[in-house]
């Protein structure tokens, strides 16, 4: 295979194709050498990939850097990585950190000539350091509107000096920020350099332009190239999300790797193996990177290896390992629970213990196979004929996709686990012996919100039932609520509706439910371009057979629909738990007790599974 054929990046010879792409841990920089941030890196070093590349240590004006104490964190790290038969290269970013996505974009024209040269020097004792720690190069970040990158393009410098104007003079930081690394490094030691050819809209770096960048750096005795694209208002293009098609970014960065000979770095949901696969043997990339994948599967390439593809756990594209980022201080992950909790041990066996978990959504399944996995005898009763629940809904073959994806993979590993599966089984008072049982975990999940609106009966589907194709939608489509999933099931129509409305009672969509920077921006994109209306600040009143009735400013107007669709949130399945009285035994999980985003039932489950 491509994937696993050992190749080169200057003289740094890595045994696979694979590497890690740049992932920040921790909000705060100053504990980016912490034991959580090693484990984690850790992990991936074992899970197979040929090359880490660490989140990006800033070199910053107003904070010194010990250097003694870098390097011994560093040659720590190294060995970590090194013990694993992985290279690992440290990322650099000049002049700023990362505290938002959204950084400063004046930054390149308030510092001065005397503070460029500082930072430089400081960027290459830095690199100095780095190498006589062990590690094995350096990446420097000039992407996504950091400042290397606001130096680039015209849109930001409007500088006059020697650092402004022609495109030599703006990449003059980055060419001198590159030969102090060679120069105290050695011309030998391995430096790449991320940077942006195409900031993805008509004001900021054009495909064109990013091309000669490429060939300048080249001449700069770069080593290799790794490809961003977008930046802090296109950062659904930076950071991919659910709701856009695999190998996005592929296209920009094959076109920069036909005008240079290094190699040529890339990523952006590359995660299926025959789709990185292909990549590589068409030479649209020389080497293949992932961070959401890795983060959700840090063993992704060690299964490649052992010819289990099916046991990957996908990543979701859902974002929440930058929302807990950004909200919360560190990484999580949707899917893997232990991102970030690397450090959780626990070799319990619970082999006596009977379970029983009714609901088969994500987070009931979840909570089976982690007691199964512990050795506990499990049933898992579903009330339907399908595993899934609202997931089912959430993710279909041609919409997040990624979803579906995620849910094929719980399937087929519930299905080779020992876990004992009733279908068409529903959990009741009458048929749960407390006493047959020594845990009971209710994933009941939640059902669609119906709010009294005049003529609802009939005439109202589900976002549940069209997003699954039990109910089909016409050419002229309602939907009501603007929340997250009314905005879905908005865009999933508007793919082929003749016109999608949206009503929402608040003054936008999205207000309380936002899927976080970039997925909004994408999703507010999706429904942009398929041309879905919406109506904010309007409160629906009837729905007739043909019509629906909504006030708006004081107004009452009607639009001719042939299909209305309810997406007024949603309310948790609890009466099971308050049937069965308070009792040790029973736990409630996810949806069932507030309905919130998968990751709240995932890691519920893993938890109950694992605590018994």
């Amino acid at each position: 295979m491509e994937i696993l054929k050992k190749s080169y990046i200057g003289n740094m010879e890595l045994n696979n194709r694979i590497f890690l792409a740049p992932v920040t841990t921790e909000k705060d920089w100053k504990v980016f050498f912490s034991k959580k941030t090693k484990k984690f890196i850790e992990k991936r070093a074992e899970g197979g990939v040929g090359l880490v590349i660490t989140g990006g240590y800033p070199v910053l004006l107003n904070e010194n850097i010990d250097y003694i104490k870098v390097k011994e964190e560093l040659k720590d790290l190294a060995k970590i990585v090194h013990n694993h038969n992985a290279k690992i290269c440290l990322q650099i970013t000049p002049g700023c950190q990362w505290i938002n996505y959204n950084l400063d974009k004046n930054s390149a024209n308030e510092i001065s000539e005397e503070d460029i040269k500082i930072l430089i020097d400081k960027l290459g004792k830095l690199s100095k350091i780095v190498k006589e720690a062990g590690i094995d190069a350096v990446e420097i970040n000039g992407s996504g509107g950091n400042l290397l990158d606001q130096f680039h393009t015209k849109r930001w410098n409007r500088r006059r000096d020697s650092y402004g104007g022609s495109l030599y003079n703006r990449m003059r930081f980055t060419i001198e920020c590159i030969n102090a690394v060679k120069n105290l490094c050695g011309g030998e030691y391995p430096v790449i350099f991320k940077f942006t050819p195409f900031h993805c809209d008509n004001l900021g770096i054009q495909l064109e332009e990013g091309q000669e960048i490429a060939e300048i750096l080249e001449r700069s005795k770069i080593d290799g190239l790794h490809i961003d694209i977008g930046y802090s208002d296109m950062w659904y293009k930076s950071i991919d999300t659910v709701y856009q098609e695999e190998a996005e970014q592929v296209d920009t960065a094959s076109k920069i790797k036909d005008k240079v000979k290094v190699p040529v770095l890339g990523q952006g949901k590359l995660a299926d193996p025959e789709v990185a696969e292909k990549i590589l043997k068409e030479e649209k990339l020389d080497f293949i990177g992932m961070a959401h994948q890795l983060i959700a599967d840090p063993n992704w390439v060690k299964k490649i290896r052992s010819n289990a593809p099916y046991d990957i756990v996908h990543c979701i594209s859902c974002n929440d390992c930058l929302g807990a980022l950004i909200n919360e201080g560190e990484i999580k992950c949707s899917v893997n629970p232990l991102c970030y909790n690397e450090n959780i041990i626990n070799n319990k066996s619970y082999r006596n213990k009977k379970i029983l978990v009714v609901g088969g959504g994500p987070g009931g399944i979840t909570a089976a196979l982690s007691a199964s996995e512990k050795g506990a005898q499990v049933e898992l009763w579903e009330k339907t004929n399908k595993l899934g629940g609202n997931f089912l809904a959430a993710g279909n073959d041609f919409f997040k996709k990624d979803i579906r994806k995620y849910l094929n993979y719980l399937n087929r590993k519930l299905f080779r686990s020992k876990v004992k599966i009733k279908m068409l089984k529903e959990g009741n008072i009458e048929n749960i012996d407390l006493d047959k049982y020594d845990k009971i975990i209710l994933a009941t999940g939640s059902r669609p919100v119906k709010t009294d609106i005049k003529g609802r009966n009939n005439n109202v589907s589900s976002a549940n039932e069209i997003l699954t194709g039990d109910k089909k939608f016409g050419r002229k489509v309602a939907v009501i609520g603007g929340g997250l999933v009314g905005c879905e099931v908005a865009g999933f129509c508007g793919e082929k509706a003749e016109k999608v409305f949206v009503f929402e009672i608040l003054d936008d969509i999205l207000v309380n439910e936002s899927p976080g920077i970039n997925d909004e921006q994408a999703l507010r994109k999706l429904l942009k371009d398929r041309n879905v209306e919406v109506f904010s600040s309007s409160k629906v009143v009837e729905v007739k057979e043909k019509e629906i009735v909504f006030e708006k400013d004081g107004k009452i107007n009607t639009i001719e629909v042939d299909t209305v669709i309810g997406a007024e949130g949603y309310i948790s399945n609890s009466e099971l738990y308050e049937e069965l009285g308070k009792s040790n035994k029973v736990v409630l999980i996810g949806d069932a007790i507030m309905p919130a985003n998968v990751i709240h039932a995932i890691h519920q489950g893993y938890k109950e599974g694992r605590n018994l």
